[in-house]
């Protein structure tokens, strides 16, 4: 619980507003806070990004950066699900 090995943030959001700049701060409080050791993913959807485009950049920049693992929507959850299994069995 304190030290984790895989962080997963979700959020999803159908409304356009100040709720997706807000993620952007629960993002960078969780990239603080993780170890180099740990792997951070965000699943994330909805139509509300099509309008906080420059939201979405951020976090498409600290995914560049590597400071997010992967960003994930609910096309592709299913690989997240492989991704949590590949680093659950090279753990062991």
């Amino acid at each position: 619980k304190l030290n984790p090995t895989i962080v997963i943030e979700c959020k999803g959001f159908e409304a356009t507003g100040s709720k997706l700049t807000d993620v952007i701060g629960d993002v960078l409080k969780i990239i603080e806070a993780k170890t180099s050791q740990s792997f951070f993913f965000l699943v994330t959807d909805g139509r509300g990004w099509h309008r906080r485009t420059s939201d979405l950049q951020k976090l498409v920049d600290f995914h560049t950066h590597g400071q997010i693992d992967m960003i994930y929507t609910r096309q592709r959850i299913n690989e997240l699900g492989i991704a949590v299994q590949r680093i659950l069995k090279e753990s062991q």
